[in-house]
């Protein structure tokens, strides 16, 4: 993983102390994953999910992505989140990525995620809101639209009102 970490440090500029926060690795079964955080300001950013097969191997295109911008109140709203590549799904790849995002955040001060109930690209409502529960999500309805909220540090007091 050592040398997986240096290739992506090399293919996205980053420096040695910002890396350990912009790179997430895991795996699932034989699958080894990156989560990299790129942005072009406060209100474009995006997580995206790669497949880094060894250290001279990765695909450069990202199997999932999640938009999000930093708000306010320690929120970081997503936009949207998506798969990318199909051939990934079903496999439990989708919840290692949230959970990278989770600890992305976690490790950035941010201690709330939340965002509009958006099932893309034919997905289910119903499978959609599996995955959520699934990854300890809650469900709230604000202006008759669903939306999507975790509580990150349970340390942190938060008004529901506020969101």
């Amino acid at each position: 993983m050592k040398k997986i970490k240096q290739i992506y440090k090399d293919k996205f500029n980053f420096s040695d102390i910002a890396a350990d926060y912009k790179i997430f690795f895991d795996s699932v079964d034989t699958i080894n994953l990156a989560g990299v955080h790129l942005y072009s300001d406060l209100n474009d950013n995006n997580f995206y999910l790669f497949d880094c097969k060894d250290a001279e191997r990765w695909d450069a295109s990202p199997i999932a992505q999640i938009k999000f911008q930093f708000a306010d109140n320690n929120t970081i709203f997503i936009r949207r989140l998506e798969f990318i590549n199909n051939q990934y799904k079903g496999k439990g790849v989708a919840s290692k990525f949230i959970k990278m995002f989770e600890n992305f955040c976690t490790k950035n001060g941010y201690a709330n995620i939340f965002g509009e109930f958006d099932p893309l690209h034919g997905e289910s409502e119903e499978k959609v809101k599996n995955f959520y529960l699934r990854n300890n999500y809650e469900f709230k309805t604000i202006s008759n639209k669903l939306h999507i909220y975790k509580l990150l540090k349970q340390d942190i007091n938060i008004d529901e009102n506020e969101f």
